[in-house]
């Protein structure tokens, strides 16, 4: 048991046998090497760095010497006086010859058997670094050789030196921490971010573990937000929808381990750029007239929905993915149960709203990529479809950019506002009609 102060502790001690345990064996003289990792200043253990970066190795050196006393020792051809080891150990760090490799490359020697390799630079992944020490004693030990010769007692005590070699391994950590090469955050027209966005690190190698992990965000060079995260092995972080960018600013992205200690690790900075499609046609609460055609149906005209692309050294590298909803918006003289249609509210003017329509394209329950229509460049000429008929409404929503909006292909994770980001007035003007297909507008 230990105990300092009002605190106490329990611990087990195993040892393994050495030196005269039967009271007969020569003295027990061991060299032992510890090594010493390097502290900030929290004391924090320095066990690692970035890939490339240095570290300073330290190990002590020295002896563990059994005392010596004579005893005398009976054989079958005489007696003997011995040199036999007391059982009690001292250490000895006073060397006539002395040296500690790291990793095969000579150490410094502080004194008092202290060793430093200074500016150890770190390999990629665990750094298993050999610390080989090699010493002779300042002074000499004596060794008794005893035994028999026939009936002849062999009785030698001579002064010997004392040199050994060991060697011990010493585990640190060169770390690599892997993000995206860059990363592009869709946000709206007043700089709002349009979606959760997931950011993706990993820490190598796996065993590394740091005591904090933040993902930086900086604008124009300056960290402008903290988000925690695992600090060990790979993690997904999320900047959250709502989140305010300065289209017209410099953003970065930085993961950083053991903020602000002996030890802080960075990853590299990856460029992050908000990006916006700003809608140009159509143009907001603008109304197009549609006529119906001979047979009461109506004649849709070609509409091509343009979108400008906003962002700081920005470019268009991939499709632009498009989804579009139809709301009906109908404008009838009087309720007309005929030209009305399920969910429709009317009001007591007969302008009836509502939410029932479909999407364009439909949804694909067993392939959510068929749910977003990839188009080349910044228009897209709507495709009304085959079924589409009567007083609609037509509200559109956007996602794409260089990276579509976070990888090449539709955007699976891309979770759409829930509200379109401008509707598309298609005014239907129709008379009452008893039939169930309007009149055509004269």
């Amino acid at each position: 048991m230990a105990s300092s102060g009002g605190s106490s502790t329990t611990f087990h001690l195993y040892t393994h046998s050495a030196g005269n345990c039967d009271g007969e064996e020569s003295p027990d003289h061991r060299l032992l090497v510890n090594y010493v990792y390097p502290a900030d200043h929290y004391g924090r253990n320095i066990n690692g760095g970035a890939v490339g970066s240095t570290i300073n190795l330290q190990a002590r050196m020295y002896f563990l010497r059994e005392g010596e006393t004579t005893k005398k020792i009976t054989l079958p051809c005489g007696e003997c006086d011995k040199i036999v080891g007391t059982r009690g150990y001292t250490i000895d760090n006073q060397f006539r010859a002395a040296k500690v490799t790291f990793g095969g490359k000579d150490g410094k020697s502080l004194g008092d058997g202290i060793f430093q390799y200074k500016d150890y630079e770190l390999q990629p992944g665990i750094n298993n670094i050999a610390i080989t020490g090699t010493a002779t004693a300042a002074t000499n030990i004596q060794v008794t050789e005893i035994g028999c010769s026939g009936d002849t007692l062999i009785c030698n005590t001579t002064l010997q030196p004392l040199t050994r070699t060991t060697t011990v391994w010493m585990q640190v950590y060169g770390v690599t921490i892997q993000t995206p090469d860059k990363l592009i955050i869709p946000v709206d027209e007043s700089g709002y971010t349009k979606a959760d966005t997931a950011i993706t690190y990993t820490i190598a190698p796996a065993e590394y573990q740091a005591a904090t992990a933040y993902v930086v965000i900086l604008r124009d060079g300056n960290p402008m937000w903290y988000i925690p995260g695992k600090t060990q092995g790979t993690d997904t972080v999320t900047l959250a929808r709502g989140c305010w960018f300065d289209i017209e600013s410099d953003y970065e992205m930085e993961v950083v381990l053991n903020v602000g200690s002996g030890v802080e690790i960075k990853s590299a900075k990856i460029p992050l750029k908000p990006v916006c499609f700003q809608i140009v046609k159509p143009e907001e609460n603008k109304e197009n007239l549609i006529k119906n055609d001979n047979d009461g149906d109506p004649e849709m005209p070609p509409l091509k929905a343009e979108v400008e692309l906003k962002g700081k050294d920005i470019s268009l590298e991939n499709p632009v993915y498009w989804k579009l909803k139809v709301e009906y918006i109908v404008n009838i003289p009087s309720p007309n149960s005929a030209r009305s249609r399920n969910g429709l509210e009317c009001n007591e003017q007969g302008v009836c709203k509502g939410t029932d329509g479909f999407l364009i394209p439909a949804p694909d329950p067993e392939d959510p990529s068929k749910d977003w229509i990839e188009m080349d460049g910044l228009t897209y000429e709507i495709d009304w479809g085959e079924n589409f008929g009567g007083g609609r409404g037509v509200r559109f929503e956007l996602c794409g950019g260089p990276s579509g909006p976070s990888t090449v292909g539709p955007p699976t994770s891309y979770t759409p506002s829930g509200s379109f980001d401008r509707i598309i007035f298609l005014r239907f003007n129709v008379r009452p009609s008893t039939t169930k297909v309007p009149s055509p507008i004269a």
